[in-house]
């Protein structure tokens, strides 16, 4: 029995002159559309306290130029501001209330879907096909799998100026049986700001501090920035160079975070872990640059659906429970440790304990308690 999953698959893509105009004029009429509606909206709102029912196709009238880009990428515009509306429904609040998007701040993109009898979405050899652009240059590093089905393409265009493809692609896949916990293919992962995490083995992959490393070459790129005349070309060229560098930084962090959450998900069965807020950290003064810089959230996730895809567990630990305090070997509970002791000897057993592996040892010893349950 088999059935069908969606994924992902994102390439870069270099397009010539003529398709970067068309990608701009299509980020532009995207923007200005769901302003636009946005803004109606708001306006017979209050003149009438109902809402407005609008549609893409409403606006080509007064706006001819509308008509110049891919239809169904407004199409999906209108379609994020209605699922913006109910996010705010859903959660009614000043955050959750749709905002308007501004030029140069908001991100370039725009999602495009397949032309079922006409298969306008399609990778052929190095390139790509989209509707109204036709075959654009890409580096296919993940051939699609046989019998995939293209959905749906995403283009972006970061602020440094890259372009990027993201295809949503169904694909027939036989279920994986559930995978069944031991103790030996059970892995305890305690956080640790000083050396990314510790875990019941001992391991630590150290904290690679990605954007500690930058930090510097970045102030001097921002100085030079901030003696520039904003909007000049001589600014804009500077602005790029400092988004080469911040997406550096996040590129390096996301390959770390990858690689790492790819050899534990091979390796281990279940994976046990304490569920902090990773937010309290990262509003602290002292602590919240390292939080950003480690990525730790980042790689959980990854972690996750990484195990999941394979039939195995990742459990969660709750952030009470005292780790760190309860001696592995005997279960003593020191209720005096201080958080700057880094090793501590258990007055019952008379064991000596590395504070980061005995929390690690005994994130696994309760994970392992409630899969038995």
């Amino acid at each position: 029995m088999t059935g069908s999953k969606t994924m992902g698959y994102r390439y870069r893509v270099y397009p010539n002159k003529e398709q970067q105009i068309f990608f701009a004029k299509t980020f532009g009429c995207c923007r200005f559309l769901y302003n636009k509606m946005l803004e109606d909206k708001q306006t017979y709102y209050k003149q009438t306290g109902k809402w407005l029912n609008c549609k893409p196709s409403d606006y080509y009238d007064a706006y001819p130029f509308l008509k110049e880009v891919d239809s169904r990428a407004l199409k999906n515009t209108w379609l994020n501001l209605i699922k913006a509306y109910q996010n705010f429904f859903k959660n009614p609040n000043k955050n959750n209330f749709p905002k308007f998007k501004r030029k140069h701040i908001s991100k370039d993109s725009y999602t495009t879907e397949q032309n079922k009898g006409r298969n306008t979405i399609r990778v052929t050899g190095n390139k790509i096909n989209l509707p109204k652009v036709g075959l654009i240059k890409a580096v296919i590093h993940r051939p699609l799998p046989d019998g995939a089905v293209i959905k749906s393409a995403t283009v972006t265009r970061t602020k440094s100026g890259k372009y990027y493809v993201s295809l949503t692609v169904e694909q027939a896949v036989k279920p994986c049986k559930p995978v069944q916990p031991n103790f030996d293919t059970t892995l305890g992962i305690d956080f640790s700001f000083r050396s990314f995490y510790v875990d019941s083995n001992g391991f630590s992959p150290g904290n690679p501090h990605f954007y500690c490393q930058l930090e510097e070459k970045l102030k001097r790129e921002q100085k030079k920035l901030a003696s520039k005349v904003k909007g000049s070309n001589n600014w804009i060229k500077q602005k790029i160079k400092i988004e080469k560098i911040q997406e550096k930084i996040k590129n390096r962090r996301k390959d770390f975070c990858h690689k790492l959450s790819r050899e534990i998900a091979d390796t281990y069965n279940t994976v046990c872990i304490e569920d902090f807020s990773l937010k309290e950290f990262a509003g602290s003064r002292q602590l919240g640059k390292s939080m950003f810089d480690c990525g730790f959230g980042m790689f959980r996730n990854f972690l996750k659906y990484k195990l999941a895809e394979q039939g195995k567990f990742l459990i969660t630990i709750d952030k009470w429970f005292p780790s760190s305090q309860i001696c592995n070997n005997c279960g003593y509970v020191n209720h005096n440790l201080k958080i700057d002791e880094k090793q501590w000897i258990c007055p019952s057993c008379g064991l000596t304990l590395d504070r980061d592996i005995n929390a690690a040892l005994n994130i696994r010893s309760e994970g392992l308690k409630q899969i038995c349950k």
